[in-house]
């Protein structure tokens, strides 16, 4: 649906591609849901043993999640920008050209305007296709390292204490 969202009914606008981080926030937000469920993964642990083969699947199952959530809702985006994006710079390559054929160096506004093309050619070269930005895969990585990270070291915790007392 979210995929569908972005490929169909999203209107791209090249000069402002910061109005596509909502479809950020769709992807990075069910992360904190099911971070919610791995951190109950070390519930099953409480019996003494830790049973790797107990929380293997659900681990899987849960990370597999979330890299779909992650993709999903942007990949018909992505699709759509890249098409757009490769039509702009078709375009403004057609355009470079027609101005190559009649090029006089000594016509500055025709250099100008050569210039001017040049500088939207390499804009739209630099615009990214994904929208997902650094800082929405930072905290995506954040929300999914942070509770392995949380069952280690409870694990060396409690290895620690029982070397202590024990």
């Amino acid at each position: 649906m979210a995929s569908a969202l972005g490929s169909s009914h999203t209107k791209i606008d090249l000069f402002k591609p910061e109005q596509l981080r909502p479809f950020t926030n769709i992807s990075v937000l069910p992360a904190l849901g099911l971070m919610g469920a791995q951190m109950l993964y070390p519930l099953l642990t409480l019996g003494g043993d830790f049973n790797t083969s107990a929380i293997a699947p659900g681990f899987v199952v849960t990370f597999g999640s979330l890299i779909y959530l992650l993709l999903t809702p942007n990949l018909g985006l992505r699709r759509k920008m890249k098409q757009l994006k490769h039509a702009a710079i078709v375009d403004v390559d057609e355009r470079v050209d027609q101005l190559r054929k009649n090029l006089d160096l000594r016509e500055h506004e025709t250099l100008a305007r050569l210039q001017v093309l040049l500088n939207h050619r390499a804009y739209l070269a630099d615009i990214p296709e994904w929208p997902l930005g650094f800082t929405s895969l930072l905290k995506w990585s954040l929300y999914v390292i942070i509770p392995p990270l949380t069952w280690a070291a409870a694990a060396f915790m409690e290895i620690f204490i029982d070397q202590i007392v024990g």
